[in-house]
C-alpha cells in the first residue's frame, strides 16, 4: 500500500467521517475543482507536490520525487472517497468550501 492509499485511508469510513477530518485539520477546497479540493489540498499537506482527485481516480506527485513523473491510482466506485467527492460538489459540506 502506497503513501497515499494510507493518507486516502486514514480520512475515515464514510463521506462524513472525511468531512469531519478535513473540518477538524481545518483543511477547505473549492467545489468541482480536481486540483483544489478539500482532499488535494489535504494531500498537497502530506507532501504532494501536484494532485487532481477525481471520483474515479487521484493523479499526484511527490515533492521529491522525479519531476514530472505523475503517478495515480484508481478508487472503486461507491468508495468513500467517491462518496464524498460527489456530495461535496452537491454542497453537502459548506463548512469546508472556499
Amino acid at each position: 500500500m502506497n503513501k497515499v492509499t494510507k493518507l486516502l485511508e486514514s480520512l475515515g469510513d464514510t463521506s462524513y467521517d472525511i468531512f469531519h477530518k478535513l473540518e477538524a485539520l481545518n483543511i477547505k477546497g473549492f467545489k468541482i475543482n480536481v486540483c483544489n479540493c478539500p482532499i488535494s489540498n489535504f494531500l498537497k499537506k502530506n507532501g504532494c507536490s501536484y494532485v487532481e482527485v477525481f471520483a474515479t481516480r487521484v493523479n499526484y506527485t511527490f515533492k521529491n520525487g522525479v519531476k514530472g513523473a505523475i503517478q495515480f491510482i484508481n478508487i472503486d466506485n461507491g468508495s468513500q472517497i467517491a462518496d464524498f467527492i460527489c456530495d461535496f460538489d452537491y454542497g453537502k459540506y459548506p463548512l469546508i468550501e472556499f
